[in-house]
């Protein structure tokens, strides 16, 4: 199926930062929809082309297949990604077809993605046999419900 963009007006109300620190930068999409982030990015003058470089992007909504689109992923370059979701919650995000899109817009390197909580629903994500096949899924330690990030 196709990509079905989120259209909540909260969600489309939602701030994004770009944010550089020392000469990294790190992509913070909070829940917003992927046309707004688009639209910004462009006035930037990222595109295809024109890659926006990133130590890290979070992807938006939780991981929710209706918040990252591959037109979006397009303009990126970044290996380090971050999902805010704990697997158990009424939409069940992470989606699955997130991770996915990950992998097809960056197929020639393996992209970390971290996720805040380390649960049965977050683990399996991913099937054994395709962690050596682009994607690495990295959780906190000692049931910590948060990341670190080191620029």
């Amino acid at each position: 199926t196709g990509f079905v963009e989120d259209k909540s007006e909260f969600n489309a109300s939602s701030i994004s930062l770009l944010l550089e620190f020392n000469g990294e930068r790190v992509l913070l999409l909070a829940d917003s929809q992927p046309s707004n982030v688009i639209k910004s990015l462009r006035g930037l003058y990222y595109s295809a082309q024109n890659k926006l470089k990133l130590k890290m992007m979070q992807l938006a909504h939780h991981g929710s297949s209706h918040n990252t689109n591959d037109g979006l992923l397009e303009m990126i370059d970044c290996d380090e990604f971050v999902i805010s979701a704990d697997g158990f919650n009424k939409n069940n995000l992470p989606h699955k077809a997130v991770i996915a899109r990950v992998k097809k817009n960056f197929p020639n390197q393996v992209s970390k993605i971290h996720i805040t909580h380390k649960n049965a629903a977050t683990k399996s994500l991913l099937k054994k046999d395709e962690r050596s096949k682009g994607i690495v899924l990295l959780f906190p330690e000692n049931n910590e419900n948060y990341i670190k990030i080191k620029l």
